[in-house]
C-alpha cells in the first residue's frame, strides 16, 4: 500500500545535505500512480517541472508522462539508468538522453526539466538538470524546432509514476513536485548550494512565481491528501492504487475528517461529508500539520489560527486515522486555538 512517508534525509544519505520533509512512495507491483487531465491546455511552449526523487529500484522507470493515442512526452530513467527526456508526435519532437547513470538508491536527486520553443539557440528550448547542474553530455540531443507546441500541458492525460502506452510502473519516492505552466526557470528557483557542504539542497519556491493555468505544488510530505495541489490553483490529481476504499461509518465513534482509503489509513483530496457541517467551527486532523480545516468543511466558518504549546509534535506512532497524531508528553503541553466569536455558545 502506498504512504506518505515523513522523513529527514541525513548528511550521509542523500549524496550530502540535502533536507527532504517526506516523500510519496510508488510500488510498480501495485500499479500505483497519480493521474490528471487539464480542462484547459496551458502553455505548450514553455514550462518548467521539477521535483526531488529517490529510486527504490534500478532499470527503466516512468516518472512524468502526458500521453493521447500516439503522442506522448515523458521524463524516465532508462532502462541502463541515464535520464530519458522526450516528446514524440508522429516522429521525435525532442529525444534527451543523458550520458550518466544515476545509480544511487540511498540518494535523493533533484531532476529539473524545462522547456522554452521560442529559444532562438535550440540547446535552450529543452534542458534537463540533476542536483543543480545543467546536463550538458548527452548519448543523444535532439532539441524541439523553434516554437514547437509539446505534448505535456495539453488536455491529454498526465501521469505520475506510469507509462500508459503498455501500462508500465514505477518504483521510486517523489517529493516537492512543482509544475510552473508558462515559465522556464532553473534550478536555483528550487535549491540551492550549501556554502557548508557545497551540497544541494532544497528550498520553498518563492510566492512570488506564478504557477499558471496548469501550474501544480504537491509535496507529498504529509501536510495534504495525497493528490491535493497545493499552489492554490487547484489543479488535484487523482492517486490510484494507493489502498483499497474501507467503509468507516462506525469507526469506534469518530469518523474522519479527510476522506481516506486504506481503513482510515491514507488521506485523499477533499473532506468528507457531514450532516452537520453547518454547526462544525473548528476541525484538526492533526496528521503531520497543525492546520484547521472547518472553512472547507462549513464554508460559513473560517479556519482558525493554530499555536503549538510546550513540546507538543506531530507523531507517527499513534494514530486512528491517516498514520499521524499529535503527542502530548504531559509537561504544559497543549494545542492554543485563536479566539473567535464561532466559540460563543450562548443561553439557552
Amino acid at each position: 500500500m502506498g504512504v506518505v512517508i515523513p522523513q529527514v534525509v541525513s548528511e550521509d544519505r542523500a549524496g550530502g545535505a540535502q533536507v527532504i520533509d517526506g516523500g510519496l512512495r510508488f510500488v510498480s507491483g501495485n500499479s500505483q500512480y497519480l493521474n490528471r487531465t487539464p480542462s484547459t491546455a496551458g502553455n505548450r511552449k514553455t514550462w518548467t517541472w521539477s521535483a526531488w526523487v529517490k529510486r527504490t529500484n534500478l532499470g527503466y522507470q516512468p516518472i512524468f508522462v502526458a500521453r493521447s493515442g500516439g503522442e506522448y512526452h515523458y521524463l524516465d530513467f532508462e532502462t541502463n539508468d541515464e535520464i530519458g527526456f522526450r516528446s514524440y508526435s508522429g516522429g521525435w519532437q525532442m529525444d534527451l538522453q543523458t550520458t550518466a547513470k544515476y545509480r544511487d538508491p540511498s540518494a535523493w536527486y533533484h531532476i529539473l526539466i524545462n522547456v522554452d520553443t521560442t529559444a532562438a539557440t535550440s540547446s535552450n528550448r529543452a534542458s534537463i538538470y540533476v542536483n543543480g547542474t545543467k546536463v550538458t553530455t548527452l548519448n543523444t540531443a535532439t532539441y524541439p524546432s523553434q516554437n514547437a507546441d509539446l505534448i505535456i500541458n495539453t488536455t491529454y492525460e498526465h501521469n505520475l509514476g506510469r507509462f500508459p502506452v503498455a501500462n508500465d510502473y514505477g518504483n521510486f519516492c517523489l517529493s516537492n513536485v512543482y509544475f510552473i505552466d508558462g515559465q522556464q526557470l532553473d534550478p536555483s528557483y528550487f535549491g540551492f548550494t550549501d556554502p557548508l557542504t557545497n551540497t544541494w539542497r532544497p528550498k520553498k519556491l518563492s510566492s512570488s512565481v506564478a504557477f499558471g493555468t496548469n501550474g501544480f505544488y504537491l509535496p507529498f510530505d504529509g501536510s495534504a491528501p495525497i493528490g491535493q495541489d497545493q499552489s492554490g490553483r487547484g489543479n488535484n490529481w487523482t492517486p490510484v492504487n494507493f489502498g483499497g476504499s474501507t467503509a468507516l461509518d462506525k469507526a469506534t465513534g469518530a469518523l474522519p475528517i479527510l476522506n481516506t482509503d486504506g481503513g482510515g489509513k491514507v488521506a485523499r483530496v477533499g473532506v468528507r461529508t457531514d450532516s452537520n457541517a453547518s454547526s462544525l467551527v473548528l476541525a484538526l486532523p492533526l496528521v503531520g500539520i497543525k492546520s484547521d480545516f472547518s472553512n472547507a468543511i462549513n464554508s460559513g466558518t473560517s479556519n482558525k489560527a493554530i499555536t503549538l504549546v510546550g513540546n507538543t509534535s506531530a507523531s507517527s506512532t499513534q494514530s486512528m486515522f491517516y498514520g499521524g497524531s499529535f503527542y502530548f508528553d504531559g509537561n504544559a503541553d497543549c494545542i492554543d486555538v485563536a479566539a473567535s466569536s464561532d466559540f460563543s455558545f450562548g443561553t439557552g
